[in-house]
C-alpha cells in the first residue's frame, strides 16, 4: 500500500496506526482508554510533542442532516488551539473525519513553524477507516482532503530530518479528554455555514445513488408477483450487499452452495432433472416411485428422517415457507443439509472438508468507490471498534 511505501521512505518518521478490526468488551475498551491516557500524559511531558485530536459529527434535525468536523491542539498538556468546519448536508461522516485530519495537520504544522521545539506531531482520531485512508491521495472519496493532508505531511517531514508524524487511533466515549473535546467541537461545527468548494461529496453522491437503487428495487420487489421455485422463499426485501449471516455461510462454501440451490429450486432433485434433463432419472431412490421433489426431500423422504428434528425445532409441520423463507428456518436448513447430505449429488453427508475459507472484511476505504453500497460508507460509529 502507498502508506507503507511512504513509511519506509521516511525511515520510521511516519507511523500510521489504525485500530485492529476487533470488537471489544466494555472492560477492554476501558483498558484501551487508560493505556491511551497514560501514553498521552507521557507525551505531554516533552516540548517536542504536539498532540491533535480530530473528530466529525453528523446530526439529523427534522430529517435534514448536517456534518461538522473539528480538531483540537494540545501542547504541554494545555489546549492551545482549535478549529471547526461545517460541511453542510451533502457530505458524510467519513468526509468529516478526513476533513478533520486535514485541518488537524494544518494547524499542527502552523504551530510547529511558530514553536521550533515541536518536532513530533501526534494525530489521534477514533475512525480507523479515515486513519487508514488519509495518507493515500489516489482518486477516491475524500481525495481533496487526503491530497492536502499528503502534501502538508510530506512538507513537514521533508523540512527537517528530526520531524516525525504519527497518525493513531484512540478510543471514543471512554473519558479521553481530547477526544471528548474534539467531539464537542465537531457537534458545534454542524451548526456552521457550509464552507466547502464542492457542493456534494463523492461519498454522499454514492450513498444517495445506492439508496435510490435500493428503494426502486424494493418497490419493484413488492409489486411483482412471486413465481417459480424461489417464490416460497422470496420473503426478504432486496439488499445491495450480503447480510451478516450470508457472509457467515460463505465461509462454508459447500453448504452455502447447497443452501442457495435448495432455496431457489435449482438443486440435485428429480423435479429439476425432469424439467431440464428429461432423459435422466427423476424418481427418488427411496422407493423408485415418488418424484424426487424439493418438498419430498425436506419433508417426507425416509433417507433423511433421522435429521428432521433439526427442522421441526423451527416448524413442527416443516412448512416450506418457514424453512426456506425465514432466517431461523434457513439456519436450521443449513444444519440439516450439513448433517444429512440432502441436495448433494449422491444425497449423502459430505466427507470432512478443508479448513474454512476466510472471507476478508471489506474496508470501503481500500476499495474503489464505485463498489460502495448502502451501509458501507465508513463512519465514526460502532463499526470503528470504539
Amino acid at each position: 500500500m502507498l502508506t507503507h511505501l511512504l513509511a519506509s521512505t521516511f525511515k520510521g518518521r511516519l507511523q500510521v496506526l489504525p485500530c485492529d478490526a476487533k470488537k471489544r468488551s466494555r472492560e477492554e475498551k476501558r483498558e484501551k482508554a487508560d493505556e491511551h491516557i497514560d501514553h498521552v500524559n507521557q507525551l505531554f511531558e516533552s516540548a517536542d510533542n504536539i498532540i491533535v485530536y480530530t473528530d466529525a459529527s453528523l446530526v439529523n434535525t427534522h430529517g435534514f442532516t448536517r456534518v461538522g468536523a473539528a480538531a483540537v491542539v494540545y501542547w504541554k498538556g494545555q489546549e492551545i488551539r482549535h478549529i471547526r468546519m461545517g460541511l453542510g448536508g451533502r457530505a458524510e461522516v467519513y468526509d468529516g473525519e478526513l476533513a478533520a485530519l486535514m485541518m488537524g495537520i494544518s494547524v499542527a504544522i502552523d504551530e510547529a513553524q511558530k514553536n521550533h521545539n515541536i518536532k513530533h506531531i501526534h494525530l489521534f482520531a477514533d475512525n480507523t477507516s479515515a486513519i487508514s485512508a488519509i495518507y493515500d491521495p489516489k482518486p477516491k472519496s475524500g481525495q481533496q482532503y487526503k491530497h492536502t493532508f499528503y502534501e502538508k505531511a510530506n512538507m513537514f517531514l521533508d523540512s527537517d530530518n528530526s520531524h516525525q508524524l504519527s497518525i493513531s487511533w484512540c478510543p471514543s466515549h471512554c473519558g479521553v479528554a481530547g477526544n471528548d473535546r474534539a467531539d464537542e467541537l465537531a457537534k458545534q461545527a454542524t451548526l456552521l455555514a457550509w464552507s466547502l468548494p464542492i457542493s456534494t461529496s463523492r461519498t454522499n453522491a454514492l450513498r444517495r445513488a445506492a439508496l435510490a437503487t435500493q428503494r426502486e428495487w424494493t418497490r419493484e420487489w413488492k409489486r411483482s408477483a412471486k413465481q417459480g421455485w424461489f417464490a416460497i422463499a422470496d420473503r426478504f426485501q432486496p439488499s445491495l450487499k450480503p447480510t451478516k449471516r450470508a457472509k457467515q455461510y460463505s465461509r462454508r462454501r459447500e453448504i452455502f452452495g447447497r443452501l442457495v440451490q435448495a432455496r431457489t429450486g435449482h438443486a440435485y432433485t428429480g423435479e429439476f432433472r425432469r424439467r431440464f434433463f428429461p432423459s435422466e432419472p427423476f424418481r427418488c431412490p427411496c422407493d423408485n416411485q415418488t418424484i424426487e421433489t424439493r418438498e419430498h426431500i425436506i419433508t417426507t423422504c425416509p433417507r433423511y428422517e433421522e435429521h428432521r428434528h433439526i427442522l421441526r425445532k423451527v416448524s413442527q409441520s416443516i412448512a416450506l415457507s418457514e424453512i426456506l423463507g425465514t432466517q431461523e428456518g434457513i439456519d436450521a436448513l443449513a444444519t440439516f443439509l450439513e448433517q444429512s447430505g440432502a441436495f448433494s449429488r449422491d444425497g449423502k453427508p459430505r466427507p470432512a472438508q478443508n479448513p474454512s475459507i476466510t472471507v476478508p472484511t471489506l474496508d470501503p476505504a481500500t476499495l474503489d468507490d464505485d463498489t460502495l453500497s448502502i451501509g458501507s460508507t465508513p463512519s465514526s460509529h460502532s463499526s470503528d471498534y470504539r
